[in-house]
């Protein structure tokens, strides 16, 4: 994890180790840097220099320091130095000059400390290991009061675990002035590291036992550091020798594009680097390593308390991406991993939605999903999974409990329940005790609404109806009733038992695994959540408040698996039908019990699905919802039983009637059209039975009227039940139950319509019945005589369509009748009927019956009769029917003969589908080229007057013109000719294109729009045609024409590098900027093109051409032009700052117009936007173009960017001038961003509070602050 922005990013298991005792931080003359003390080389350079010796006059010496071997340098030229007398020690007494340390400096001691801290044990002892012979660890000890035993080389104590603790300093410490003699202990010369790791070994002898016992970290060393291949050589003979492998990390700094190859030199060593950028290469701060250090160091000082802070200071934050961790995720989730669970307990009590929608993606894809390739940072822990597919016991980790607990109080957000059904809905036992408390906790608080526990009253929906749904599914989560997850078709599936002559107890089990029904969840915005995009998520959260959640019953498998289980063939027998049947209905009623449970006022729709559900269309490819295959199951079980044994069929059905479901009812009515099943003794006395109100159940409705028009006349040999069925009828027309009324029909219309059902079977009414009917028929209502006239009226019977339909609908219906030559004179006398029944199921009659409607229409063209609205209708379905290549020709064979009149009436849809079959890849499009003569002809004909001039957007007036589509149909003919195309083909394509290009006047004049959307495709495939015939149109000089040509190319912005730098459209391309307005809508496209030429220094244009066409743009378009530039820079995401430097600042210098009277507000909004999203280039980008800002009325979006950009932290002087200077006082509210962005300029410096801007708009934010609403 990183503990700065941009630090190095310490693995996760050196912090294991920390934090278990078992690392050991082995520290280098860097950690000393900021004292002001030098490295290896320059301590050399310093002793040259104090020796007053010149090294560069000595070869040996001079060489051995290039070579960096500078221990060697030292052994010759203390060789070299007298060391007589006064000289004695020469060399090694300039060590102590030029390790004087200047604690002065800032933080010069502030490292140390913080290695002391990550040093100490949880047993408070200091195990640490340096090379360096300065005393500053002992001065950092003194100044925080830390005891710190030491030892020194030569005498060493070994570091065995329990027996060592304090610093050691391996190559020794620098003596007093009086123990001159002592020099000689330090390690400095190549003489020196011979003894020490060679002859008398003692420093090996260390550090095989340091590697032996511990986990290393090497922190201050560089990477051709002599003192650290001394180690490492040391650390390998070990190795060598079969012992253990020693882990070692070791802090290192890379340079710009360095990265890959500093890694692999340290691995190389055998040691695993932790690299961080060194960004002043001059000075060598190496500040990210030693702000990582100091930081690092303080939350180890706090352990508990500072991860328990950890969890209250980024709680609240917004990770930047889901994907890429940020700082504050990878401290959240190192704070979560902390094995006490005290952080995670402390997060679980955290409630609200902003957090809820800040953290769920992150702690279940780190600390749940097992399959997520993130890893837990700093924790022994690996994820667990708390929702599987099957049930989960055990007991969970400390730190899952308590995310899980936390998961536990967010029971009312959908993001959670489709998670949970994505998993496979099936619980840990403990989260699912846990979700068990959270509702009972609730039960009887009803003004709570189902909400967690907590202040977050905004948790909760806006709908008063999500609620009980979301607890209802919630309820069945806890039964393992949801779940999105299919089951896939297993070695154990039913296919694989289905030859067996029995089923026998295993394809019983699966089968009723397979239709088992459970619930689907889903809310359709949450995969927006997971967009790592602020605009997309602030809308996913805000439709997520309004939008319930969406359920719906379905089955465990996928319906494509259900199928080849194969499920008809099982019906071998009669014992086998009713096992079958009795599992189907079980199935049945549990996915009915489920609607029932789930539906309320949002759901009719569910209800009004079984009412509609027609078993004539149920099947496996057939289905409105999963749940409903049973139904075909069980109709096609009871088929197989019926003709087994029609007496147990019967009792079938009879126990249908009998359960509470309409749909079994239904079921029932269905099967009672079998004759030889039921006869007419029983359905009859079921409709006169007052007690079963199957005559007037709406739902029933459909099946009553099929029983009706297929078995009515069975009637006839039963009077008895004739007349019971009539007693029916009067009875529930006296009646005064008001509550079967159904669909607008009074109960008047529909004793009559039921009356005049049977009486078309030629049943004689009783007189009973004579006088009903009499007494009906003296209704003179409008209403009713339009009732009685539309049903006398019509030669076909009264159906259920004539129930459920509305009277007002069905009055101005004029259905197709079936068969070829009745559709032929349907069709023949349409026109007189039109006006008066404006409404047909013509389109229905093309999907369902294609063959029979193409010839209808070609047999009505043979008698004179155009049906122009049928031939529409028709074009349109053939349109979006699959594999109707078949058709084209013989449909064109038709409408091309047809008279003018005829033609241009339907020239739009005609010119709609030949551009549709034009974009096919395949099929016989040989006809079209003929069919754009014909559409061109009828086009040129029409008369100009009534065409309306879109001026400002061209190509949408174009496209959707039937001259725009016959152009864009004849481009695509155009394009896809090959060199194997017929010449002669081709040459009367580009003739027909020559014909519209000429085209002056009339609706073709505005389709050459259309040829400036295809430009560059023209260009690429005949740029001598194209150049000629279409960039000529692009000349200025012809307004208008330019206009239209320009606007379509903008419209499709497609850089074509050769066609920019050709002569005619560079010319007229640089001319837009004076005819801007002329441009429409696609200005900001023209705008967004030039900025790409002039940020891409694409070739043929130079910097003058550039700059006169951007100094022309008028106030509009320099608007424009600056949000182009903001856009480019925005898209350059993590290299925005080198976008900066290298694009936008010199775009700002050398183009933008500097001329204030076109600097609009919006501009200045823009100009706003961009100084913050230039990340650490922000102060020089408020240097550059602060003296073009002003006071902005709405500044939240530039707030949040500059809170995000991290310039109050690294530039906060700039940042508070920058706020200053944009905030307006008309602003009638300031954003938390902005208190954010106050919080951290003060932060950066608490002096900011004194200054005058400060405290202004402090004051501001106090006045004006959403928290304050």
């Amino acid at each position: 994890m990183r503990f700065i922005e941009k630090g190095p990013n310490i693995p996760e298991a050196l912090l294991r180790d920390h934090e278990d005792g078992n690392l050991v931080l082995f520290c280098g003359a860097g950690v000393s840097y900021p004292a002001g003390l030098p490295g290896f080389k320059t301590l050399v350079d310093k002793i040259y220099q104090i020796c007053e010796t010149n090294r560069t006059a000595y070869p040996l010496e001079n060489q051995a320091y290039e070579n960096g071997q500078y221990d060697t340098t030292l052994e010759l030229l203390e060789r070299r130095l007298p060391e007589q007398n006064e000289n004695a020690f020469q060399m090694r007494k300039a060590i102590r000059k030029a390790l004087r340390p200047n604690l002065k400096k800032p933080n010069a001691l502030e490292t140390h400390k913080a290695i002391l801290r990550l040093s100490k044990n949880k047993d408070n002892k200091i195990r640490l290991v340096t090379t360096n012979f300065d005393k500053l660890f002992q001065k950092a000890a003194q100044e925080e009061r830390i005891k710190l035993p030491y030892c020194k080389a030569p005498l060493l104590l070994l570091p065995k675990k329990g027996q060592w603790e304090g610093i050691t300093y391996l190559h020794g410490l620098l003596p007093t002035p009086r123990n001159d003699k002592d020099l000689l202990n330090l390690v400095l010369t190549s003489g020196d590291f011979g003894r020490a790791y060679l002859t008398e070994r003692w420093a090996a002898r260390f550090v095989h036992e340091l590697f032996r016992q511990y986990s290393i970290c090497f922190i201050g060393y560089s990477i051709n550091d002599p003192i650290l291949r001394y180690m490492m050589d040391a650390m390998y003979a070990d190795h060598h020798k079969g012992k253990r492998t020693p882990k070692a990390w070791a802090f290192g700094s890379y340079k710009s594009n360095e990265y890959e190859l500093m890694e692999t030199s340290w691995r190389a060593k055998g040691v695993e680097p932790i690299l961080y950028e060194e960004l002043d290469s001059a000075s060598s701060s190496h500040e990210h390593l030693h702000a990582t250090l100091r930081r690092w160091g303080e939350s180890y000082r706090d352990g508990l308390r500072g991860k328990l802070a950890v969890i209250t200071r980024n709680a609240g934050s917004r990770p930047i991406s889901n994907t890429q961790p940020d700082l504050a995720t990878e401290q959240m989730v190192w704070a979560l991993s902390d094995e006490t669970g005290k952080p995670a307990e402390k997060f679980s009590q955290m409630t609200g939605k902003e957090i809820f929608d800040n953290w769920f993606n992150i702690i279940k894809d780190r600390f749940f999903d097992v399959y997520n390739n993130k890893p837990l940072h700093v924790s022994k822990l690996c994820p667990v999974q708390i929702v599987n597919t099957k049930p989960l016991t055990g007991k969970l980790p400390i730190v899952h409990y308590h995310l899980a607990k936390w998961l536990s109080s967010n029971l009312d957000k959908p993001l959670l329940l489709d998670w949970v059904a994505k998993q496979g809905g099936f619980l840990h036992e403990e989260l699912k005790t846990m979700i068990i408390q959270n509702i009972n906790n609730h039960h009887t608080h009803q003004k709570q609404k189902f909400l967690p526990k907590g202040p977050s009253l905004p948790n909760q929906p806006t709908t008063q109806a999500e609620l009980p749904i979301i607890k209802k599914i919630w309820k069945l989560v806890l039964q393992g009733m949801v779940s999105n997850v299919k089951i896939t078709n297993t070695a154990g599936s039913p296919t694989n038992d289905i030859s067996k002559p029995k089923l026998d107890i295993i394809t019983k089990s699966h089968i009723e695994t397979a239709i088992s029904p459970l619930v689907s969840v889903y809310h359709p915005y949450t995969s927006l959540i997971e967009i790592d995009n602020d605009e997309v998520k602030q809308y996913a959260n805000k439709m997520m408040k309004s939008t319930p959640i969406h359920w719906s019953v379905c089955l465990p498998v996928e319906i494509t698996t259900l199928q080849k289980y194969n499920l008809e063939s099982l019906n071998r027998s009669k014992n086998q039908c009713i096992i079958l049947i009795e599992m189907y209905e079980h199935a049945l009623i549990r996915a009915l019990d489920l609607i029932e449970y789930l539906s309320d006022n949002t759901d009719k729709a569910k209800s009004k699905l079984i009412e509609f559900i027609q078993f004539d269309d149920l099947g496996y490819k057939y289905i409105s919802e999963e749940w409903t295959v049973l139904l075909y199951l069980i109709r096609k079980s009871w088929s197989a039983c019926m003709n087994f044994d029609n007496t147990h069929a019967r009792h079938l059905i009879e126990r249908w009637l009998s359960f509470p479901y309409t749909i079994f009812k239904r079921l029932a009515l269905d099967a009672a059209r079998n004759k030889d099943c039921i006869p007419t003794s029983i359905w009859a006395s079921w409709f006169a039975d007052q007690s079963k109100n199957i005559m007037w159940t709406p739902s029933l409705q459909n099946e009553v009227n099929k029983i009706i028009n297929q078995r009515g006349e069975e009637l006839h040999g039963q009077p008895e039940l004739w007349n019971a069925i009539q007693r029916e009828i009067g009875r529930f027309y006296f009646s005064t139950d008001t509550a079967m009324e159904h669909r607008g029909f009074t109960k008047k219309e529909l004793a009559w319509l039921n009356i005049k059902e049977f009486q078309s079977k030629g049943l004689p009414l009783s007189e009973e019945t004579l006088d009903l009917l009499k007494d009906i028929n003296a209704d003179s209502t409008n209403e009713f005589s339009k009732l009685k006239k539309r049903v006398l009226s019509n030669s076909y019977p009264i159906t259920f369509r004539s129930i459920l339909v509305s009277k007002d609908f069905l009055e101005y219906r004029d259905d197709v009748p079936e068969g070829l030559v009745p559709t032929v004179e349907w069709l023949s006398t349409r026109e007189q009927r039109r006006k008066r029944k404006p409404f047909t199921n013509w389109k229905e009659k093309c999907q369902n019956s294609l063959d029979i409607c193409m010839n209808a229409l070609s047999e009505a063209l043979t008698h004179g009769n155009f049906p122009e609205k049928e031939w529409e209708e028709f074009l349109e379905v053939l349109d979006h029917t699959e594999n109707s290549k078949e058709y084209w020709t013989p449909v064109w064979k038709d409408l091309g003969s047809l008279e003018d009149n005829n033609f241009n009436s339907i020239v739009n849809t005609l010119s709609s589908w030949t551009l549709s079959i034009s974009e096919q890849e395949k099929g016989d499009k040989s006809f079209l080229l003929n069919a754009c003569k014909i559409i061109f002809r009828s086009l040129t004909k029409q008369s100009a007057d009534n065409i309306e001039h879109r001026g400002d957007n061209y190509p949408e007036h174009s496209i959707n013109s039937p001259a725009g589509k016959l152009s864009a149909t004849l481009i695509n003919v155009y394009l896809s000719m090959n060199e194997h195309s017929n010449d002669s083909s081709r040459s009367e394509v580009l003739e027909l294109l020559n014909s519209v290009l000429d085209q002056s006047d009339g609706e073709i004049n505005i389709t050459k729009a259309i040829f400036g959307l295809q430009l560059t495709y023209l260009y690429d495939k005949n740029a001598d045609w194209t150049t000629e015939k279409v960039v000529s149109m692009l000349d200025w000089r012809i307004a208008d024409r330019a206009s239209m040509v320009w606007q379509g190319f903008f419209a499709s912005n497609i850089m074509h590098e050769t066609l920019v730098n050709q002569k005619t459209f560079k010319e007229n391309l640089l001319a837009c900027s004076v005819k801007y307005q002329h441009l429409g809508v696609y200005k900001e496209n023209c705008c967004l093109f030039m900025v790409y030429i002039a940020l891409e220094k694409i070739g043929g244009y130079n910097k003058d051409e550039l700059m006169g066409f951007f100094a022309k743009l008028p106030k509009e378009g320099v608007e424009k032009l600056i949000i182009a530039i903001r856009q480019a820079l925005q898209d350059a995401g993590d290299r925005r700052e080198e976008h900066w430097k290298n694009r936008t600042k010199p775009f700002w210098v050398e183009y933008i117009p500097k001329d204030r009277e076109k600097m609009s507000d919006n501009f200045v909004m823009e100009l706003a936007k961009i100084i913050p999203l230039t990340g650490k280039e922000f102060k020089s980008a408020y240097e550059k173009l602060n003296g073009y800002l002003h006071p902005i009325i709405h500044i939240d979006y530039i707030t949040y960017l500059l809170k995000e950009s991290g310039a109050c932290k690294h530039s906060p002087t700039e940042a508070l001038s920058f706020l200053n200077k944009i905030f307006d006082a008309r602003a009638p509210y300031l954003s938390d961003d902005f208190k954010e962005c106050l919080d951290e300029i003060e932060l950066s410096n608490p002096k900011f509070t004194e200054n005058d801007a400060f405290v202004r708009l402090k004051g501001e934010y106090q006045r004006l602050g959403t928290t304050n609403f």
